[in-house]
């Protein structure tokens, strides 16, 4: 206890951070970083992946106004263009099947 965090802990961190501005319809379980790339995890199932650690509050209020849209069959919300989230029933980054994007109202 004491001690900074280490630098690899700190984009997870900022999201944790940026996690009490906005308020996602359900808890969060994980926040995952491979690659340099976030993952917020949440407890039902659900993925979203956030991509770059850049504008995570822009991605996390996109996410938070994106769920409740979402069926139960999505296992991951793709924010890491805010402007094109999508949503698909299987998470495989080789190949996007059942991928659609979604239209905010």
């Amino acid at each position: 206890m004491g001690r900074p965090l280490p630098a690899a802990y700190e984009p997870a961190t900022r999201a944790l951070a940026a996690l009490r501005e906005v308020r996602l319809p359900t808890r969060v379980k994980a926040v995952r970083t491979v690659n340099g790339e976030l993952t917020v995890v949440l407890r039902s199932g659900l993925e979203v992946l956030l991509g770059q650690p850049t504008d995570v509050l822009v991605k996390l209020a996109v996410a938070a106004r994106v769920i409740p849209l979402l069926d139960g069959s999505m296992v991951y919300l793709d924010v890491t263009v805010p402007d094109r989230p999508v949503a698909g029933a299987y998470l495989n980054s080789q190949v996007e099947v059942e991928a659609r994007p979604l239209v905010l109202p």
